[in-house]
């Protein structure tokens, strides 16, 4: 759609990599920051916004390399943000199956995706599938409903969705 040159893809993507390896790697100490509802929010709705770039002009070939960092950013970040917090709302005896579970099942929900971008796109045309494709992202905002678990304590038998099972001697 842009008519980028091979060099000008390379370009796109290598901007877009380096803001989502500097997503992945920032995650964590940014929702320790902000707490882990907070930041997932800001992730899913900065990885929302950063969708833009498929409604710019098609001569604003500038502004879609300025969105590329952001769009690494949020949408690889959002990844290393849940995979924090997901992990901390289960006890320690089931947090790896439960983490485990939740991943799978949004994998699961993933794998129709390009199929039904493609349905979509065969209505719409590509730039709103694909910007329908990003709303996915008002999901991630079920976290606000969800226990906070930052600077709490994990415990073996202690987990913010069973509640706390102290006194419980096995």
């Amino acid at each position: 759609m842009r008519h980028l040159t091979a060099a000008g893809l390379s370009a796109y993507m290598g901007i877009q990599v380096i803001g989502g390896f500097v997503g992945c790697v920032s995650a964590g100490y940014l929702l320790d920051a902000l707490g882990r509802r907070r930041g997932l929010a800001l992730f899913a709705l900065g990885s929302a916004l950063s969708g833009a770039y498929l409604v710019l002009p098609l001569d604003a070939a500038w502004l879609v390399f300025a969105i590329g960092f952001p769009l690494g950013f949020f949408g690889s970040g959002i990844f290393s943000g849940l995979a924090v917090y997901l992990a901390e709302l289960y006890p320690t005896e089931l947090r790896g199956a439960g983490q485990g579970f939740g991943y799978n099942i949004g994998r699961r929900m993933g794998a129709v995706g390009p199929a039904a971008i493609g349905v979509a796109a065969a209505r719409l045309g590509l730039g709103d599938a694909l910007a329908l494709a990003a709303t996915s992202y008002v999901l991630c905002l079920i976290a606000l409903r969800l226990p906070e678990t930052r600077g709490k304590h994990l415990s073996a038998r202690d987990s913010p969705l069973v509640g706390n099972s102290k006194g419980h001697h096995g």
